[in-house]
This record gives structure tokens, C-alpha cells and sequence, in this order.
């Protein structure tokens, strides 16, 4: 019996809903191994982050170094990764490797959550390297060098003329134009000498209640990668799907007193 195992390097959430948590409950729902590289311990729940942590770079690549010598680890999933180092020796250790970077550098809200060398020490080690990019709205401007007049899929198109081996880049749709009854979410991927748009379109749904959104949404694309034999097109769309549900059932309650977190073990 072949087992899709994914590995995710991100950070912890001791609430539960975001960052290495999410991850591997989003694993497990998806029926995929889990295996976990932590960056950083936050101190944080529903309401705010309160702390952080950051490991040393060289222990947290000798987490990934022995997890990859022994589990037959199909995609590996990045998120937080906290500065400089720590993604210079996560670039370097999975290097070859189908990745999905979440590059975890600017809150939903416009938040820088590093400085700008950390910035670009994961633009260089990790996102470089990654198959497929999953955004949000900030960090889609900051890697394409935009303002916020800009149009997001040509942002898009020009991080990945940037960046040549990244095959796909998922504009999501949940902060552009947020009063729209309708979110799209579009993958960006290369075709012959340019590119193909493939678009998901499905109804707003209005609930404070999406803690971790962006890491379990990266999740779900690395599982169902590792379930589809590498088919992004499908993985991606599977990944939104799911996500959409578990936001469907979050907005009619949740867990925690501020944004409670998506419910993850909702059927996929």
C-alpha cells in the first residue's frame, strides 16, 4: 500500500487553528501521512498573537534533513518560517522537492510580520524553489514589486516570470474587491511560452470565524497534490472546495472568544 506523506515546516499555534496544528489535522482529514518541521513557538489564541519564538535555523533544518531520510515524502508544504536564517537552511534542505510555499510574510490585514531582510531571504531560499505559490493579497503585491492599483493577475504573471521555476501561482480572491457577494480564486499556471488562468468562482461567505484560513487552504493543496500524482489543476480546486466548506460550517459556530478557527475535520 503506497501512503501520500506530506511534510509541513511552518510554525506552532497553540490555539490550534493555524500555522503546524492546522496543518496536520488538515492532513489527517484528507486521509495523507503528516509529518511536522517547527520554526517558531508562538504564544497566541483566537483573540491575538501574543509571542514568538524563533528556533535556530541549523535545528530546524536537522528536523527536515531527518524526516526527509526516512518518510517518502511526496510534497512539502512551507509557512511561517520567522527570518533569514531559519529560510535559508529550509530553502537549502529541500531543495528539488515539490513545494508549496504559503510565504507567511504579511498579515491579511497589511501587517509586515518581518523586516524586510527576512523578506528577502525567503523570496531567495524558499520562494525561488517552490512549485506553487499560494499568497494572499499583501504578499501578492510585495512579490511582484505592486501597488495596490494593480491589477492581480498581472501581479501574478510577473512574480512568475521572477521566479522561472515556479510552475503556479493561486491568486485568491477573498481580499480583492471584498464587497463582492462572489469570491474568485484563480491558478496561474505556465503554458508553452505563457500562461493559463483557471478560475473558481464561489458565493462570500460572511463569518469572523477564519482563523488559519491561508494555512489550511496551502495544506489541502499539498494533500491533495500528494493524493493526485502532482495534477495541480485538480489539487487546487479540490483545496478551495474543501476549504469552503469547512468556512460554511465555521460561520454557524466555532471555538474561542475573537476570529475562531475553521473545523477541520469536516467531511471532505
Amino acid at each position: 500500500m503506497t501512503i501520500p506523506c506530506v511534510l509541513s515546516i511552518a510554525g506552532s499555534d497553540p490555539s490550534g487553528g493555524a500555522g503546524i496544528q492546522a496543518d496536520l489535522k488538515v492532513f489527517s482529514a484528507l486521509e495523507t501521512y503528516g509529518a511536522a518541521a517547527i520554526t517558531c513557538l508562538t504564544v497566541q489564541n483566537t483573540i491575538k498573537v501574543h509571542d514568538a519564538l524563533m528556533l535556530d535555523g541549523v535545528f530546524v533544518r536537522a528536523q527536515v534533513e531527518r524526516v526527509l531520510e526516512d518518510i517518502p515524502i511526496n510534497v512539502i508544504k512551507t509557512g511561517m518560517l520567522g527570518n533569514g536564517d531559519i529560510a535559508r537552511h529550509v530553502g537549502e534542505a529541500i531543495e528539488g522537492r515539490t513545494i508549496v510555499c504559503d510565504p507567511v510574510m504579511i498579515s491579511k490585514s497589511g501587517y509586515a510580520l518581518m523586516n524586510q531582510d527576512a523578506m528577502d531571504a525567503i523570496m531567495e531560499h524558499v520562494v525561488a524553489r517552490a512549485t506553487i505559490l499560494t499568497p494572499n493579497f499583501h504578499e501578492l503585491l510585495a512579490l511582484a514589486q505592486a501597488d495596490e492599483s494593480a491589477d492581480p493577475l498581472e501581479c501574478g504573471e510577473r512574480i512568475m516570470q521572477r521566479f522561472p521555476r515556479l510552475q503556479a501561482l493561486l491568486v485568491k480572491g477573498g481580499h480583492i474587491n471584498e464587497q463582492a457577494t462572489t469570491v474568485t480564486d484563480t491558478l496561474i499556471m505556465r503554458h508553452g511560452g505563457g500562461f493559463s488562468h483557471h478560475s473558481s468562482t464561489h458565493p462570500r461567505i460572511d463569518t469572523p470565524n477564519t482563523h488559519g484560513t491561508g494555512c489550511t487552504l496551502s495544506s489541502a493543496i499539498a494533500a491533495y497534490l500528494a493524493r493526485s500524482n502532482g495534477d495541480m489543476v485538480e489539487a487546487v480546486q479540490q483545496g478551495i472546495a474543501y476549504v469552503h466548506r469547512l468556512i460554511t460550517r465555521a460561520a454557524q459556530g466555532s471555538v474561542g472568544k475573537g476570529n475562531g478557527p475553521l473545523l477541520h475535520h469536516v467531511p471532505r
